[in-house]
């Protein structure tokens, strides 16, 4: 039966909201959500649930490799996937943690929220993944629940609802040399500065790596997925594509 929309949003009627969590020991922990929380390492925590799947939401779990922190972070569908590796690449990263907490509204009712991480400028964000197209009423009202608690922990709420096809066919490209094993050496690095300095072509990158190092190219990549080079992301990446070197 659907959840009504007005029994998700809080209120002065309800109990105060509470945050249900396991640790990085394994210890069950629970507290009130308040400011306190922030200095409780949730984002260290395990797994608050086992993935389930849905008619409507097929089971593909696996482990998605974060780069920025070096660990396998636990997604529950290819969706989630994609969340994870749009946030590794286009957002600094501290520390994060897969549907780390039970978040209880206090009203019978919660939410398991999809993750929690620490921006580079340390804020700690509240994630949540859903298709644009599955935004219903419930989930609205779901979602400014979640955000109010959020609001009286300070954390921030931050929702992932899609890229552009073409936008996730680079992306799945880029990831494929992500890891640090692809970073150039000094000597590769400062060629391919110099070449994205003056603006030069895919297909001269691969010309130049052809006359003097083949792994130019996978660091060339690895550059692009770390944002040093830039190319123009609402365009699929061909050999044509106009490669710059980032402004800072």
């Amino acid at each position: 039966m659907p959840v009504p929309k007005q029994s998700l949003a809080l209120s002065s009627r309800h109990v105060s909201p509470v945050i249900s969590w396991t640790d990085q020991y394994g210890r069950a922990q629970r507290h009130a959500a308040n400011s306190n929380l922030l200095g409780m390492q949730l984002f260290n925590a395990q797994p608050a649930r086992e993935f389930v799947s849905y008619p409507k939401n097929p089971h593909h779990s696996g482990e998605y490799f974060f780069a920025q922190t070096g660990q396998m972070v636990a997604y529950e569908v290819m969706f989630e996937y994609t969340a994870y590796m749009w946030l590794d690449y286009s957002t600094p990263v501290r520390a994060i943690a897969a549907q780390p907490m039970y978040m209880g509204f206090g009203n019978g009712l919660g939410h398991y929220p999809d993750a929690l991480y620490v921006h580079g400028d340390g804020d700690q964000v509240v994630y949540n993944v859903k298709p644009s197209e599955r935004m219903d009423a419930d989930v609205e009202a779901q979602f400014a629940a979640c955000r109010a608690v959020c609001a009286e922990v300070g954390w921030r709420f931050e929702v992932f609802d899609g890229l552009p096809p073409i936008v996730v066919f680079n992306l799945e490209f880029l990831a494929r040399y992500r890891h640090s094993r692809n970073a150039p050496t000094a000597r590769i690095h400062r060629y391919i500065v110099t070449m994205a300095a003056h603006g030069a072509l895919v297909r001269e990158f691969i010309a130049a790596a052809r006359k003097t190092d083949a792994y130019l190219m996978p660091a060339l990549w690895h550059l692009a997925w770390k944002r040093e080079i830039r190319f123009d992301e609402a365009a699929r990446i061909t050999e044509n594509t106009a490669i710059w070197l980032a402004t800072v």
